[in-house]
């Protein structure tokens, strides 16, 4: 992503963007709480933390791009599917309305969907079910 906005001449704001995830708490408690499931035994894929990371740090970049290119009073909605790792549930849905706030957006609601996303069977043999959220958020651009 780096060498995408070097190459059209925005790596000022992509430094922004890139410290704004880094210095996201909410981001960090998860990767913190990771590396001590890793510790413990419980990931089966070490290359899980690296991947939660990236995929959240690709995310914020899409979220600061849509604040910019959305005019004011624009509403954004996502679908969120909160996920499961070494036993260590991931609130995707939090996480994203954290970065969208970070960026401008005013989250407007949470609307959480009847439908129970379940766990792998991998997960529940050695953690128990927990019933995971599927969520819809909606942004709004006030400013």
């Amino acid at each position: 992503m780096r060498n995408f906005y070097e190459s059209i001449c925005q790596t000022e704001r992509f430094e922004q963007i890139l410290k704004k995830v880094r210095g996201n708490k909410a981001l960090e408690e998860i990767v913190t709480a990771l590396y001590a499931r890793k510790e413990h035994g419980d990931l089966n894929n070490n290359g899980v933390i690296r991947m939660v990371e990236g995929y959240f740090t690709e995310l914020a970049f899409v979220y600061a791009e849509l604040y910019r290119v959305c005019k004011q009073g624009a509403m954004v909605a996502f679908v969120n599917d909160n996920v499961r790792f070494g036993g260590e549930v991931i609130p995707v849905d939090f996480l994203s309305c954290s970065f969208a706030e970070q960026f401008g957006f005013t989250v407007k609601t949470i609307y959480t969907l009847r439908q129970q996303k379940g766990n792998s069977s991998q997960q529940m043999a050695r953690f128990g079910r927990v019933a995971l959220r599927k969520s819809i958020t909606i942004w709004i651009k006030k400013s």
